[in-house]
């Protein structure tokens, strides 16, 4: 990152009395956290990065509800930044449901909990600036399913999937789409259970023709019963039902193209977004249009220059359009990035005040089906990138940032091809990052662990080896959390013999 972004942490960051004298820097956690997320920053401008400032602001203080951080003429001068630069900042905040300007004596930047809305609006709006195949939707809620089964799993092995795949399949009426819903609530993980509502809006209701019902019926029914004598079985044959109740329930009508989600809002910066991006399609938008520049755009929508800044930065912010100095140049559209999408689902959970061990949980858990996704589609190129990276972990001895090795847990998102997990995935991982209790640097003995431990998941993804994969994450997992205990037990008789 660039020392612009770390230097605006350092200078201005001011830290809220609940965080522990401990915790690393924020300026690290920070860096740490754009480093999971994928995020490019559009960039080192400050409108951006003052949004992005504020927002962690907002994690750090524990995401207190209806507290102001204070009136804008106080936040500019805080932040030695000019009004106009401040506007653009809290636009953006309040076109991701962070935060609003309350106007009057006791206004101020008020912060707001993002709703459920925003987050599935979020959602729909990236599945429509990128014409997201409905195939890749389905993966991703059968793999969240998969997810839930393997909680389900851990807490009493393969008998609750058993009793709860039975008991829907021997109702009068058989509900699949229930029997997920069941599925999700009785992996006791609410995340689980917001993240597949996100999904939703992407699947129809009824099943299908009473054919398919059936034939989903039979299917459930005889993997209960055989559920004891194949155990072995159980995972895939029920990815392959998950993966049918998926396909029968999917929505493959077209969606119009927009961003509702940014641009529903009432100022005028909303509406030159709603503007420029109408008539508008996934696939010219991705080749880049030039949609303006700033003196253009002024004219053509009749408003003041702050005006058009405000809604450029939304854009920039959104990661849907980049502005380019120059002549000849300006506004030009782009196809967005996942970073977005996760940095909401961070704030989402932060608000919410989701239990780290809940977080924990969901990300060890979703990160095992990535591991067997990543077996199961790796391609050529990942192939051939594979045996870098072996190369690179190999060397892998010393103290590293925990950022550094971000690329290599990108490499099985990548392997898996599914966009919408990897935003998931980051979100949450970026959650945790803020709830760091060590530094941010990976000491000798753990950077050696997890590099030997990688490559092992990589030798069993590019044998094409999905089970294999997964045990070989799981024991990553357990690894990685035994150096952790261990290393938080020596940090600490450290500290009582010092």
């Amino acid at each position: 990152m660039s020392a612009t972004v770390i230097n605006f942490h350092t200078r201005f960051l001011v830290p809220d009395s609940h965080v522990r004298a401990n915790s690393p820097d924020s300026g690290d956690i920070s860096d740490l956290c754009a480093s999971v997320v994928g995020s490019d920053e559009a960039h080192s401008k400050l409108p951006l990065l003052l949004a992005r400032y504020l927002e962690e602001r907002f994690i750090l203080a524990g995401w207190p509800v209806g507290r102001i951080f204070g009136s804008e003429p106080e936040l500019a001068g805080q932040c030695r930044v000019g009004r106009d630069v401040m506007r653009e900042a809290v636009r953006i905040l309040e076109g991701r449901g962070c935060a609003r300007m309350k106007r009057g004596p006791q206004g101020g930047l008020e912060i707001v909990q993002p709703s459920v809305h925003h987050l599935h609006q979020a959602m729909l709006d990236y599945a429509s600036l990128t014409a997201l195949a409905p195939v890749q939707i389905v993966r991703a809620w059968v793999t969240l399913h998969l997810t839930a089964g393997r909680l389900l799993f851990m807490q009493g092995g393969c008998r609750p999937l058993q009793m709860l795949l039975a008991r829907h399949a021997e109702k009068d009426v058989f509900d699949p789409r229930a029997m997920c819903s069941d599925l999700i609530e009785e992996s006791g993980c609410k995340l689980l259970g917001i993240l597949v509502d996100c999904l939703t809006p992407f699947l129809t209701e009824p099943v299908g023709p009473r054919v398919t019902s059936r034939a989903l019926r039979g299917f459930t029914l005889k993997l209960a019963q055989e559920a004891d004598q194949r155990p072995g079985a159980v995972p895939r044959r029920f990815r392959l039902l998950l993966h049918q109740v998926g396909m029968a329930c999917m929505d493959r009508s077209p969606r119009p193209f927009g961003i509702e989600g940014l641009a529903n809002g009432r100022s005028l910066a909303a509406a030159v977004v709603r503007a420029l991006m109408q008539g508008k399609d996934a696939q010219s938008w991705e080749q880049g249009i030039l949609l303006g520049n700033e003196f253009d755009l002024r004219d053509r929508f009749g408003v003041d220059k702050s005006v058009v800044r405000q809604a450029i930065r939304m854009m920039e912010a959104a990661e849907i359009a980049d502005a380019r100095a120059g002549r000849g140049r300006g506004l030009i559209s782009r196809r967005p990035g996942t970073a977005p999408l996760s940095r909401q689902l961070c704030s989402f959970i932060a608000s919410r005040a989701v239990s780290v061990a809940e977080v924990e949980q969901f990300v060890e858990a979703l990160e095992m089906e990535i591991a067997g996704m990543a077996a199961r589609r790796i391609g050529s190129e990942e192939m051939q990138l594979v045996n870098a990276l072996l190369m690179d972990l190999a060397d892998l001895r010393s103290s590293v940032p925990l950022g550094a090795l971000q690329r290599f847990e990108r490499f099985q998102h990548d392997a898996a091809k599914n966009v919408l997990l990897c935003a998931f995935l980051d979100g949450a991982k970026a959650y945790l990052s803020w709830n760091l209790v060590r530094e941010v640097v990976a000491p000798p003995l753990s950077a050696a662990l997890y590099a030997d431990h990688t490559t092992k998941v990589y030798d069993a993804i590019r044998s094409r080896d999905p089970g294999m994969a997964m045990e070989r994450q799981y024991d990553k997992l357990l690894a990685l959390r035994g150096s952790l205990h261990s290393q938080t037990e020596l940090n600490r008789l450290r500290e009582i013999g010092g």
